[in-house]
């Protein structure tokens, strides 16, 4: 009996190598495929960023002249800030 679990231990101890060593290979043949899709989607991450950055310029200088404004003519921007904020939603 002992003979025989030692004979099926080292058959499923076999078989698990042959399993991981293909599974492995087939992992191995995604690789250059996973790259290019990783490469592509820096690309778009890139091409994002660089449009936001003028974007983000763009709304820092309107939060700077609300300021501005708030301090010159406090009345007429708490109009503007109520209507930023409760009519164009």
């Amino acid at each position: 009996m002992k003979k025989y679990i030692n004979l099926i231990l080292s058959i499923g101890t076999i078989g698990l190598l042959f399993y991981t060593l293909f599974n492995l290979k087939e992992q191995v043949k995604q690789i250059p495929i996973l790259k290019h899709q990783i490469d592509s989607l820096e690309y778009v991450k890139d091409s994002i960023h660089a449009d936001l950055v003028p974007t983000e310029i763009e709304l820092n200088r309107y939060k700077v002249a609300y300021e501005i404004f708030m301090i010159r003519n406090s009345k007429a921007a708490s109009q503007y800030g109520t209507i930023i904020s409760e009519e164009t939603e």
